[in-house]
């Protein structure tokens, strides 16, 4: 009797241990915290070490590092290196795993951001301010990436507005015509692709640019530049120096991967675009990315 009767209550505390877990119910994750030492300034042509940590509620599965402007553009003279993850719930950014801010001497001076992403179960980021001393002097460029579709593309639009950093389709850009910068498309009388303005999309029929009235013949024009040399400009004295306006003349190019342009958008902005990749064919497209 005393055995069952243990057997018993036994039963009982496990029942209601069970019961008392399902009331809980499941623990849920917290953000991770990041907390870093002020990083201040960094003098171009140098690099500097940010100690600092990552706490979570369980291991810390990713940490991703990223540099802006201050107004949130992307940074290619900027780098930021350090731990990628931890085998535990806790990082310290010390000793051989501090973070590395370097610092190229083209960058140009000014204030900037580092953006770390941890994730732990639930993802959280933090954003820290410094600043680059020493460097070229000017106001740094706004970077964009824009997807182009030629002109048979169900996925992107033909009919690009660099000043919004967008490819517009059909029906929008009918609607927003003296906007449109450039244009996309697929030439199947040389089976080339070309890059042209609204102007010379009117004018040689394609059918994206059907009823457009009065539509812009910006001034664009082909420059032999390196990929080096176009994530070295960085700063928009830097592109208003680059400018030529007696060499924009022609209203389309032919356009393939690795090709540069120089523009003055609709709203008078100067801009320097690389093509980074490219589909060939009608139904085809580009990526590029414009410094302005």
């Amino acid at each position: 009797m005393k055995k069952f009767l243990g057997w018993t209550l036994a039963g009982l505390v496990v029942g209601l241990g069970m019961v008392g877990c399902d009331l809980l119910g499941p623990v849920e994750s917290t953000s991770p915290t990041i907390t870093l030492d002020a990083i201040g300034s960094i003098d171009a042509g140098t690099f500097k070490n940010i100690e600092g940590k990552v706490t979570a509620g369980e291991d810390i599965t990713q940490i991703k590092y990223q540099i802006t402007t201050a107004t949130g553009g992307s940074v290619s003279t900027i780098t930021v290196e350090g731990p990628s993850s931890a085998s535990s719930d806790k990082i310290e950014f010390k000793g051989n795993d501090v973070i590395k801010i370097s610092v190229s001497s083209s960058a140009a001076e000014g204030d900037y951001i580092l953006k770390i992403t941890a994730t732990a179960g639930v993802t959280s980021s933090a954003e820290f301010d410094f600043s680059v001393s020493g460097g070229s002097t000017g106001t740094p460029v706004t970077e964009v990436t824009i997807n182009a579709g030629a002109n048979q593309n169900n996925d992107y639009g033909s009919s690009i507005d660099i000043d919004a950093g967008k490819a517009m389709i059909k029906s929008e850009a009918a609607s927003n015509v003296s906007d449109i910068d450039l244009c996309y498309a697929y030439s199947g009388v040389n089976s080339v692709e070309k890059l042209g303005t609204a102007a010379w999309a009117v004018a040689s029929d394609y059918t994206f640019a059907d009823g457009w009235a009065n539509a812009p013949d910006i001034k664009f024009y082909k420059v032999s530049m390196t990929a080096d040399e176009f994530a070295a400009v960085d700063t928009k004295e830097e592109i208003d120096d680059l400018w030529d306006a007696s060499k924009a003349t022609a209203n389309s190019y032919n356009a393939a991967e690795g090709d540069v342009f120089m523009v003055e958008t609709t709203e008078g902005t100067l801009a320097i675009l690389r093509i980074t990749s490219q589909i060939d064919g009608a139904a085809g497209s580009i990526t590029m990315k414009v410094a302005k």
